[in-house]
């Protein structure tokens, strides 16, 4: 569940934020020598994508201006004086009205600049000037590398978490497997040896006798005696000796 959240928590914080959109249209005296600007905290900071567009002008009498887009890193070295850098494709310079002018920089956090002083090349000549104008941004999404890191750093906990969860689980095993009591091996029972009924031998029958030689062999029988009184010569007694 832990791990679940992690990885959810990551896979928002790498999703882009869209950036607000900004509108503005209103008008400012700016005296010579200063300027009026919209930071990053106004028009957002954006990725590819990111467009802003703006029309600025001034009285008809009023002098001549600049208008800049700058990184937010330049624009410090623009306060201070030094010499700075801009976007020119979105830049105007020395000039009277601009009616519109729109451009898609690159990823960043930028800053619009409508410059009443000798910074760039229109001189205000201690005359203040008073700028009618529109700004609008649209599109992109934040790109300021904060949502990358916060990224990075989930997703590192997200592995040492991973990590820690792996070690106790493979010490959890290992307890339970010491604890466990150790099974007596087992030995199959011994066989008994395998008995078979011993086989009378083999004794071939006799061969068939001849009916002759059975008659006689038959064993021999006396006739009985004749009963007396029978017949003359049977059963009578001797006559008496003289």
């Amino acid at each position: 569940m832990v791990v679940t959240s992690f990885v959810i928590l990551a896979l928002m914080a790498m999703v882009p934020e869209p950036v607000a959109a900004f509108h503005e249209s209103d008008s400012a005296t700016v005296q010579a020598g200063e300027y009026l600007y919209f930071s990053s905290g106004d028009l957002g900071s954006g990725s590819s994508g990111w467009k802003v567009t703006y029309s600025v002008s001034v009285r008809s009498y009023d002098p001549n201006f600049d208008t800049f887009l700058m990184t937010s890193s330049e624009f410090s070295s623009y306060q201070s004086g030094s010499t700075f850098n801009y976007i020119s494709d979105c830049s105007v310079q020395n000039t009277h009205v601009v009616s519109s002018k729109s451009c898609t920089p690159l990823a960043g956090s930028y800053v619009l600049v409508f410059d009443n002083t000798n910074q760039g090349s229109a001189y205000p000549s201690g005359y203040e000037v008073k700028f009618t104008y529109t700004v609008d941004t649209s599109g992109g999404s934040s790109s300021d590398g904060t949502s990358f890191l916060t990224a990075f750093g989930l997703m590192c906990v997200l592995v040492i978490v991973i990590i820690v969860v792996v070690i106790i689980a493979v010490i959890v095993v290992m307890v339970r497997r010491r604890n466990q009591p150790v099974q007596p091996a087992y030995n199959p029972p011994p066989q008994q040896p395998y008995y078979q009924q011993p086989q009378p031998m083999y004794q071939p029958p006799p061969p068939p006798m001849d009916p002759y030689q059975q008659q006689y062999q038959q064993p021999y029988q006396q006739p009985p005696p004749p009963p007396y009184g029978g017949g003359p010569g049977y059963g009578s007694p001797p006559p008496p000796y003289r």
